[in-house]
């Protein structure tokens, strides 16, 4: 298992709202891929590694991704629904089945930073490892199709406060 870097700034960290969005969705991918190898492993993968990965996971998907949701829920969604309200609804109905899926998740992860031996090769945190990132990336990829075009398209005092009010929620 590769080691975790959380707070590192990524490409795209500094610049408008768009290119901090898909730094976003770089994150959620990395993240996902991660619960998932995680979900994966098998006793070769030395304990203090399972125990790193459960824990920056489990921090991310309470903390960053909430973040996220935040972002698109009151930063985005009232700029954008005149120009993709459907694709808003979806992307908030998918939000909640996104959360409804970490709910599931967040437990074991706290077990495996805890007992890092705990439940490894578990077919069942394999097939809920799996779907989580499947549904996140389903979703990433419509917001990228049809969101960030749309917000691209606003004004660009209009992204720069968007992109003000992102870095607001992260101090």
């Amino acid at each position: 298992m590769a080691p975790i870097t959380i707070g590192a700034r990524g490409p795209g960290e500094d610049g408008d709202a768009v290119a901090a969005l898909a730094a976003c969705h770089g994150r959620i991918r990395s993240f996902a891929a991660t619960a998932r190898r995680l979900a994966e492993a098998d006793a070769s993968v030395p304990a203090s590694e399972i125990a790193a990965a459960a824990q920056a996971v489990h921090r991310y998907f309470t903390v960053g991704l909430p973040l996220h949701v935040l972002d698109e829920e009151e930063s985005l969604r009232p700029r954008l629904v005149a120009a993709v309200g459907a694709a808003l609804d979806r992307m908030s109905a998918e939000h909640r089945r996104i959360e409804d899926a970490l709910q599931a998740l967040v437990p074991t992860w706290e077990e495996l930073r805890a007992r890092p031996g705990a439940r490894l090769r578990d077919e069942a945190l394999v097939r809920a490892a799996r779907d989580l990132e499947a549904l996140l990336e389903a979703h990433l990829v419509a917001e990228e199709r049809e969101i960030f075009p749309a917000l691209g398209r606003l004004p660009a005092a209009l992204r720069t406060t968007i992109r003000e009010e992102l870095r607001a929620r992260r101090r």
